[in-house]
């Protein structure tokens, strides 16, 4: 049990090393142009997701501690810039999941019952990493 329980930290840790080290100074294009409509990896399309749901990704979300993702809005599209790193847009593809080029990675705000955001997901490369909204 002890084994299960380091392996598990281990790989939480590696996962946010990922995130906040390596991910967003990665570089990768992903994203099309066709008949107007941006189509990013996978076929997923870019749709418009109401200014109130940008607005109620705002903040900051801890993802371990001293290294946490600030989620901002300008220009009605989202950014997040890890501690020490620089800003990465966010293409929508639902109201809740964005698709992040320069890491070929996306993102999922979870929600609670109610709708209020707990936090967010990060989907890269076959693996999962979560932060909780501070």
């Amino acid at each position: 049990m002890k084994t299960k329980k380091t392996i598990q930290s281990a790989l939480f840790l590696a996962c946010c090393f990922l995130l906040v080290n390596v991910g967003f100074a990665q570089s990768n294009t992903a994203t099309t142009k066709k008949n107007d409509v941006t189509v990013v990896k996978n076929g997923a399309k870019e749709i418009k997701v109401p200014l109130n749901i940008l607005k109620s990704y705002v903040g900051t979300y801890g993802v371990r501690p001293g290294r946490d993702v600030v989620i901002t809005l300008e220009n009605n599209q989202l950014f997040g810039e890890p501690t020490g790193q620089t800003k990465a847009g966010f293409t929508p593809i639902s109201n809740t999941r964005f698709y992040l080029e320069r890491i070929d990675a996306e993102i999922e705000f979870n929600l609670d019952k109610s709708g209020a955001v707990t936090g967010l997901t990060l989907f890269k490369g076959g693996r999962e990493m979560t932060a909780t909204r501070l």
